[in-house]
């Protein structure tokens, strides 16, 4: 049995405005998680402070987009639109997850 075949795509969306303080601690609690299949989406809603130049270090990890200003509903929607996974969740850019978060949601929703 191949984990990664079984186990579904997750996708997390975090919709980013001006949150340079807490947006690296809230992507690392997202890429540390111990589930093997996560895509991960960073949307920069136009950002006048260094969020983007954080988010960019990790542009490896994850898919980024950057915009101008549109606002949380259409940014999260655009989220939405690029998402590829069964499951789909947001993280707001202050709300770090727990470790093992994703393993646990994915279990409830199985």
């Amino acid at each position: 049995m191949d984990l990664l075949e079984d186990s579904p795509l997750v996708t997390i969306i975090t919709p980013v405005y001006n949150r340079e303080k807490y947006i690296e601690e809230v992507m690392l609690s997202v890429l540390n998680q111990d589930y093997p299949n996560i895509e991960y989406i960073v949307l920069d809603d136009g950002s006048t402070d260094n969020s983007l130049e954080i988010i960019k270090k990790y542009k490896n990890r994850i898919t980024y987009i950057s915009h101008d200003n549109i606002g949380e509903t259409l940014t999260v929607n655009k989220g939405f639109n690029q998402a590829s996974g069964e499951i789909i969740g947001i993280v707001n850019s202050d709300d770090p997850l727990y470790p093992n978060a994703i393993n646990k949601i994915v279990e409830y929703f199985n």
